[in-house]
């Protein structure tokens, strides 16, 4: 027996259970749970050799796999989760959790880890000075909800020699790499002054970031980039900010036009009463933040081009909250339970629901995000129990997503604008009209199997179960919703369920690890058709539908 280094287990305790009466006195020891071995390997996915020392923990016991990358445990007859953990690579499981049937006479278990990804710089400066200090960051195309978007996935600082390392990237995936602006002179600048630096470039050479180069990385792959930055001056730029005075908890930020963050912070000039900042040649803009009740918000946009840009003007606008109308339009008795919710009564007694039914976001509509709005609250004074508001909303453009709990969503609109179609547009002052959701609950429900052999997990991905591999099931709709993408995990024996579906027709897909799905990419769309089934969803019934497993890094599957 191969030695393996385990937590120590809580030992079993039978209860018993004593039944008394005058004339016999019966005492019964209830059976503990049964305790099965589960073994198995932990496999690198891509050269599939063993990983040592690969952590399989599984809460009530836990081990380190040996240098074969064994493992062993001992469990109770039970559905459970077990995680495999290794530093360097990540799992291809969502959350590296796999879900696993507990029993007698199982069949051993075997996990793929992924090795990690990186991308390692060499950075040149044209005045041959020391590199260092300079800080870049991984951004990763990914999906929120069927729209693609940018999010920032590492950041490293350059070393004295000029290298930094991006480390602990997912993979595959599509990045682009960026550096901050440096200033060559660190601390305070007199008002007015021109300083010179380093402005922000992304790989190799782009000032902004939609012509920056895309670095394609694989599973395990070590990427290199070579990086050249030019001296420049940057400039003075100063700003008025109407009515806000020092003091008062403002707060300013600089992007540039991409909405990057610049990383800058702003000078306030009590004298003159402007904010100041130096900033290279390029595109920007200046957002302007002022807490209360409700908070207020300003943004200037401005180009700075070989020279000072002064006295530019903003003007704070309070962020009013922005209106939701829920309509149930439920049928008597279904899905239209107030469990959970704010329930009230009117004066002649009769019950109002306060719940909403629904979590609703707003996502940005850009490349890149500051971050999702949400909160749905009842409205404040309200007696209208359809009436919601989201707080804190900056002026935009947003996709609507709303995940219902109870019922679905039929319709959503805002002044006329199917945003079921279009982003929602929020104008200065938050100037919107509601948005106007009608919810039903004659909803339909998909009931399927999984056929995921052991040849698909053989290919390296995934984690195996016997004959049976760890799925995910999307199910695309093929009409335009501002609902989530439905999904769901298939459990053991490769069964799944997905209720609570509009009417109306879907693509059924499995895959071997987690996927973002862009609903915006008909190219990526047109490649899923070729997987899985179409299934028609109809009111209050259940559709039926067998699926065959599709292989990570398989054609259509997204990184």
């Amino acid at each position: 027996m191969l030695a393996l280094m385990k937590r120590s287990r809580l030992p079993v305790f039978a209860a018993i259970a004593c039944l008394s009466s005058a004339a016999v006195l019966t005492c019964a020891s209830q059976d503990a749970p049964k305790s099965y071995p589960v073994r198995g390997v932990v496999l690198n996915s891509i050269t599939h050799q063993p990983i040592a020392r690969a952590l399989v923990d599984a809460n009530s016991d836990a081990v380190l796999t040996d240098n074969e990358g064994r493992f062993e445990l001992n469990l109770r007859d039970s559905f459970t989760q077990i995680n495999v953990r290794r530093p360097g690579f990540n799992s291809n499981a969502r959350n590296g959790s796999h879900p696993v049937q507990v029993g007698a006479n199982m069949p051993d278990l075997t996990f793929y880890l992924t090795p990690d990804a990186s991308i390692t710089g060499n950075v040149m400066l044209s005045s041959g000075d020391e590199a260092s200090d300079i800080r870049f960051m991984a951004y990763r195309r990914h999906t929120v909800n069927g729209h693609p978007s940018w999010m920032m996935q590492g950041q490293a600082t350059t070393n004295s020699e000029g290298v930094f390392r991006l480390e602990n990237l997912e993979a595959p995936a599509i990045y682009v790499v960026c550096g901050m602006p440096t200033r060559d002179r660190i601390g305070t600048v007199a008002p007015g002054a021109t300083t010179f630096g380093y402005p922000s470039v992304c790989y190799p050479d782009a000032g902004d970031f939609s012509t920056a180069n895309l670095i394609s990385v694989a599973a395990g792959q070590q990427a290199q980039v070579e990086i050249n930055l030019n001296k420049q001056p940057f400039y003075p730029v100063s700003f008025a900010i109407k009515n806000s005075q020092p003091g008062q908890g403002l707060g300013i930020q600089i992007y540039d036009q991409s909405g990057r963050m610049m990383g800058f912070s702003t000078r306030w000039n009590v004298e003159d009463k402007l904010a100041g900042v130096n900033l290279p040649n390029g595109r920007y803009y200046a957002e302007a933040r002022l807490g209360g009740k409700p908070p207020s918000y300003g943004r200037v946009d401005f180009t700075v081009a070989n020279g000072p840009v002064n006295a530019l003007s903003m003007v704070l606008l309070p962020l009013h909250p922005i209106q939701v109308e829920i309509h149930k339009d439920f049928t008597a008795n279904e899905g239209n339970s107030q469990q959970g919710g704010l329930v009230s009564f009117d004066s002649s007694g009769a019950s109002q629901d306060f719940n909403a039914g629904l979590n609703l976001m707003l996502v940005p509509a850009e490349e890149f995000s500051s971050g999702m709005s949400g909160g749905l609250r009842h409205a404040d004074g309200s007696s209208d129990s359809s009436l919601f508001e989201i707080d804190n909303v900056t002026p935009g453009r947003y996709w609507v997503q709303v995940s219902a709990f109870q019922g679905y969503v039929h319709s959503i609109t805002s002044g006329g604008v199917d945003l079921a179609h279009e982003p929602l547009v929020i104008g200065p002052g938050n100037t919107a009209e509601p948005i106007q959701i009608t919810m039903r609950n004659d909803g339909g429900q998909i009931s399927g199997t999984v056929n995921s052999t052991s040849s698909a997990a053989a290919s390296g991905s995934g984690s195996s179960v016997g004959e049976v591999a760890i799925t995910f099931v999307y199910a695309i709709p093929l009409f335009p919703t501002s609902a989530q993408i439905p999904q769901t995990m298939a459990q053991y024996g490769g069964k799944f369920f997905i209720p609570n579906l509009p009417p109306g027709n879907y693509r059924i897909v499995a895959f071997d690890s987690f996927q973002d799905i862009d609903m915006g990419d008909p190219q990526g769309l047109s490649r899923l058709s070729a997987k899985g089934q179409t299934v028609t969803v109809e009111s209050g019934a259940t559709a039926s539908v067998q699926l065959e497993l599709t292989q990570s890094g398989a054609e259509g599957a997204t990184p």
